[in-house]
């Protein structure tokens, strides 16, 4: 496996403003980047589309290939903000390189199989239910504990993508030294929900920015009698904003992650639990 030379972090200010130093100097790569593996996601993705359609009696097996497929990519995405993390070019060949590897659908198969299990337990509504369906689900207990294992068990497996993409631990290894979150690094548990309550406000307050770019424009147009016109920027606009500002928070987000991982295999202090 090989290891990345990663900067390293002793909170969650200093990992946040190394991932932040990231995202202003090379966000407009990672944008290209995420264009050219969303494009090469279309072809599974619309593989396992048309079996769930027309094989629908092995609905379950599509899903989990759908859920693997995904956190696969999710896992290269982790190597390649862990190269520029470390100064290296995290360039398009990188990121598919690392796809390739058998060890990146083994490390994503655990989380494909959590995601398949909760879906069967706790069945979400299905598209075009009814809005009361909908929001009886969000306010239900089983929701609820679909959140609270979400907070609880995913930092698990996304510390253990970082981990496997820049620590050069084998999937296993990543995994044991994850679970160090719930013993001597447990301060790190709740940092992928701080980043999430982060990314929200940010998304809040350039939400709000945009709202109102958006309204001084369409008033404007509106003026000029340029009604359709109007209508066609403010999707664009809200369509751009939507794609950068969650190509954004994917970098600081996981880079934050990879900074936190750092910590994780360092050699526990006199006291000290180690799982």
């Amino acid at each position: 496996m090989e290891t990345v030379n990663l900067p390293t972090a002793q909170g969650y200010g200093e990992a946040m403003h190394l991932a932040w130093r990231l995202l202003r100097q090379r966000f407009w790569s990672f944008v290209w980047l995420f264009v050219l593996a969303g494009l090469l996601a279309l072809l599974p993705l619309v593989a396992v589309g048309l079996l769930q359609h027309f094989v629908a009696r092995l609905a379950l097996l599509w899903q989990l290939i759908l859920l693997l497929v995904v956190n696969a990519f999710i896992v290269a995405i982790f190597r390649s903000i862990g190269l520029a993390l470390a100064g290296s070019k995290a360039d398009f060949a990188a990121f598919t390189g690392w796809l390739l590897r058998s060890d990146t659908w083994l490390i994503a198969l655990l989380p494909a199989l959590y995601g398949s299990i909760v879906q069967q337990l706790y069945p979400s509504p299905p598209p075009g239910a009814p809005a009361a369906a909908v929001i009886h689900f969000f306010l239900s207990p089983n929701y609820l504990l679909i959140v609270l294992l979400g907070v609880l068990v995913s930092p698990w497996y996304q510390y253990a993508f970082a981990l496997y993409g820049t620590g050069g631990f084998a999937p296993v290894q990543a995994y044991r030294l994850a679970l160090r979150i719930y013993g001597d690094r447990l301060r790190w548990l709740f940092f992928p929900l701080v980043l999430g309550l982060v990314v929200l406000l940010a998304l809040v307050v350039s939400g709000i920015a945009l709202a109102l770019v958006a309204g001084l424009l369409g008033a404007l147009l509106h003026l000029l009698g340029l009604v359709a016109l109007s209508k066609a920027l403010t999707a664009i606009l809200i369509a751009l904003f939507l794609a950068l500002f969650l190509s954004a928070a994917m970098v600081f987000m996981t880079a934050s992650l990879i900074v936190a991982a750092t910590d994780l295999p360092r050699a526990p202090a006199a006291g000290e639990f180690r799982p």
